[in-house]
Order: C-alpha cells, then sequence, then structure tokens
C-alpha cells in the first residue's frame, strides 16, 4: 500500500458534494473524552458534508469540555452503551421483549462470531455482551454505516452489524496504551473480517493491522485531519536579549510519552547554560514521578506541569511556544503500542512551532527532518537537547521550519480535505 502522501483535494471535495446524506453510528469508547481530541473534528466534517452522525459510547462525563465539543455531544447525538451488569440485563430484555426475531438473530451472529474462543463459557459471555449491546446498536432507524473506532468495544457490537447486514468501516488508531486491554488478536481477525473497509492514519499503522490480521486489500490511508481555523499560525521569533527560549510538550503523562527524556535534556540545556522555560501539558499515571524527578534534577524553576488545560488556553501555548518536544518511545515490533500520527505534532506545526519529536511508529512519515521539523532517536536526552540548541542557534532555518511546518499542515492533514475524503469513502463503501 502507498505511504502517506497529500490527498487529491478536487476529487475528495467534488465527490462529498454530489453525496447523498449517510446515517453513520459511529462507535466510540467514550465521548466525549480528554484524549480523543481527534472525534470532536471527525464529527463535525461528517455534519458539513451532510450527514448526520450518531455516537454509540458508554460516556461517563458530560461537562468540562469545549463548547465545539458539547455541542457535538447533545442529546440526540450521543447513544449511551449500557457499562453496569444491570444495565446490560436491562438492554438485553429490552431487545429480547421488544424485537425477539432480531435478538435470536443478534445471539446466532455472536455465538458464530466468537468461535475461537477458548471455552463456551467465554463463548456464552462473549455473546451475552453482544446481545445488550446490540439494543442501543439497534434502535431506530437502520445506520446506511457503522464506523467502529473503539476495538474493545466494537468487537461485541460486530453480532449486531451481521444480524442488520450493515456496512462495517473501522478505523484502527493503532495498538493501545499499556494499561488499556488489548484485544486479542482472534477478536481483531474476527472483525476485521466483517469490514468493507479499514482506515489507517500511517503506514505504519496499516503494517499493525495487517499483523493483527487485516486483509492489505481492506487498509487505506488516510491522516487525521486537523481543524487549521483552530490553529492560527502565529509563528514566534526566537527570544532576544536574554529571554529564555519557550518549550512546550503535550502529552499523557505516561512512560510511552518518554516526558522523563525530555526532562534530563532539560537538564543537560540548563547545564550548558541555555536559558529556557519548559511546559508540560496532560494528564495521566506519570504525573507524581515526573513531578519528583523534576526536583531531583533542580529544574523547578524553569518546568512547569498543566493539567486540565481548557483548549483555548492550549491554543494560546502554542501560539506563545517557540520550540514543541514530543519524545515518544518506540516498542520492540508491531505487537507493542506506539505512535502512529501524533495530532499534537501538527496542532504545534500549525500553530508556528519548530517540531522535535522521536523517530518512531508513523511520525517519520508526517515529519520531513530537517525541512518541517526535527528528527531524534527516542529515549536520547542527549539528541533532545542537541536538537534544541541546534535550532535555537540559526534563526534562518529556525524561521523557514515554522513556515514549512504549517505549509506541512494544510496540504496533508487539513480537516476540510480529510474530512471530504473521509464521506467520499464512507460513500463507496454504501455504493458498492
Amino acid at each position: 500500500m502507498d505511504s502517506v502522501r497529500p490527498l487529491d483535494t478536487s476529487r475528495a471535495v467534488g465527490s462529498s458534494t454530489s453525496s447523498r446524506t449517510l446515517l453513520v453510528h459511529v462507535v466510540a469508547a467514550y465521548f466525549p473524552a480528554i484524549n480523543q481530541p481527534w472525534m470532536d473534528t471527525y464529527l463535525s466534517q461528517l455534519i458539513i458534508a451532510g450527514h448526520q452522525p450518531l455516537v454509540l459510547s458508554a460516556n461517563q462525563k458530560q461537562e468540562g469540555f469545549a463548547p465545539k465539543v458539547m455541542s457535538l455531544a447533545e442529546p440526540g447525538r450521543v447513544r449511551l452503551l449500557p457499562g453496569s451488569r444491570g444495565g446490560k440485563a436491562t438492554a438485553t430484555l429490552r431487545l429480547v421483549v421488544l424485537n425477539p426475531r432480531l435478538a435470536q438473530a443478534v445471539f446466532r451472529a455472536a455465538f458464530s462470531l466468537f468461535s475461537g474462543e477458548p471455552t463456551i463459557t467465554a463463548r456464552l459471555k462473549a455473546s451475552a455482551r453482544s446481545l445488550a449491546l446490540a439494543w442501543p446498536a439497534t434502535r431506530g432507524k437502520k445506520p446506511d454505516v457503522l464506523h467502529i473506532h473503539s476495538f474493545n468495544t466494537g468487537v461485541f457490537i460486530a453480532a449486531a452489524v451481521r444480524a442488520r447486514n450493515v456496512p462495517l468501516v473501522i478505523t484502527f488508531h493503532g495498538l493501545e496504551p499499556v494499561g488499556v486491554q488489548q484485544v486479542s488478536n482472534t477478536r481483531a481477525r474476527m472483525l476485521f473480517s466483517l469490514a468493507r473497509l479499514v482506515i489507517v492514519n500511517t503506514q505504519f499503522a496499516a503494517d499493525q493491522a495487517r499483523a493483527l490480521g487485516c486483509a492489505p486489500a481492506l487498509l487505506k490511508v488516510l491522516p487525521q485531519g486537523l481543524p487549521l481555523e483552530d490553529f492560527p499560525f502565529t509563528p514566534q521569533p526566537l527570544p532576544q536579549h536574554g529571554e529564555p527560549l519557550r518549550i512546550l510538550s503535550v502529552a499523557r503523562f505516561h512512560r510511552d510519552k518518554g516526558q522523563r527524556y525530555s526532562l534530563l535534556a532539560a537538564a543537560r540545556l540548563k547545564r550548558r547554560g541555555i536559558k529556557f522555560e519548559w511546559s508540560f501539558v496532560g494528564v495521566g499515571p506519570e504525573l507524581e514521578a515526573l513531578q519528583q524527578m523534576t526536583v531531583k534534577l533542580g529544574l523547578a524553576d524553569v518546568v512547569q506541569f498543566h493539567i486540565g488545560v481548557p483548549i483555548d488556553r492550549l491554543r494560546s501555548m502554542y501560539g506563545s511556544a517557540n520550540i514543541f518536544v514530543l519524545a515518544s518511545v518506540g516498542g520492540s515490533g508491531m505487537s507493542e503500542h506506539v505512535e502512529t500520527q501524533g495530532v499534537v505534532l501538527q496542532e504545534a506545526q500549525a500553530s508556528g512551532c519548530v517540531t522535535i519529536a522521536s523517530a518512531v511508529g508513523g511520525i517519520p512519515e508526517c515529519i520531513e527532518d530537517g525541512v518541517s521539523g526535527i528528527l531524534v532517536p527516542d529515549r536520547s536526552h542527549r539528541a533532545i537537547a542537541m536538537a534544541i540548541e541546534h535550532i535555537a542557534g540559526d534563526e534562518v532555518h529556525f524561521r523557514n521550519m515554522q513556515h514549512e511546518g504549517r505549509a506541512q499542515v494544510e496540504l496533508r492533514f487539513s480537516a476540510a480535505t480529510v474530512g471530504a475524503e473521509m464521506s467520499r469513502l464512507l460513500q463507496s463503501v454504501v455504493t458498492a
């Protein structure tokens, strides 16, 4: 399959304007969710293209998000999946009573689909959960497309897909991070076997999907898009007259995001007399350990951690930073979670930051090293520090990289372009 390349904008836009309205059921683990910033962009683009999305989600939080996200999560656009044992029992009973024929079809499909489970008990449990999730997934009008973004939830809605003969599209965002249950290879293969299209954001993610059993013919590389109007280009010049270099990192506070290496790089910069301020934005289990490490390294005066930053404030932080660092670490192969795109990189580039990122996963497909950003080996604080010091000492290269970063985002990651191509792909599945 081809690697990521600029989309054919004229074809994508032209096809979406002549298409019919689709009812798209969207399966997400949680919506809204702070670690799924791409979802509001995807839903917005579906609506712009004239389609009607309905999110099926185990949503547990309805406040604290940006107004745009909350408008997308308004009643009638999100249908909750049962989470508790009692909720699942109630949903199953409703389906059995109100549509016994469909309930029977769903259970038969589930029992067949989960034939690879290790025991009959596991097979029955999976089939029972499928029956419970079929109630919200089958209420009302039959959708034109069911688009799954969460494997752990999607595998149990697969039986409803088969029972109702709904075209299935899967977006594979990569393997789950450490701490989140991975879907088994058997279940992944089962889900892929039902799909008519599997969308991945990079060639690296496509390779991961193939390793899980996805047929290559199903795969289409389409990056996650960025709403450019939300990230205005405000390139900041390098600081003068002894002012500090402003460095920003945005990621979950987790080992796979590599903040420890960024802190070690900060310590090297401080020892070399480089004046800087480094802001880390995120949430996650490693926060306390990172804060302790900051104190131990003597960085408390130059490093700050920001938790629960509102989106408007985050965009302002992008706009005032000089350099953005994403120090994600790689795995040992296709079986471990690794960054597949790193949308924060496009957010930073669009805003005018010079980006420095680890050359892992799909990141090298999204940054042209030395042109639109700088790639460094993962787990190397020395390389991060050297890259920062180098680019901060070359004003011409710094300015050129700022403008090239924005140009690359406009060309390859514009939400309008990606959204129009997504609409075309969904149309193609329906009309196939």
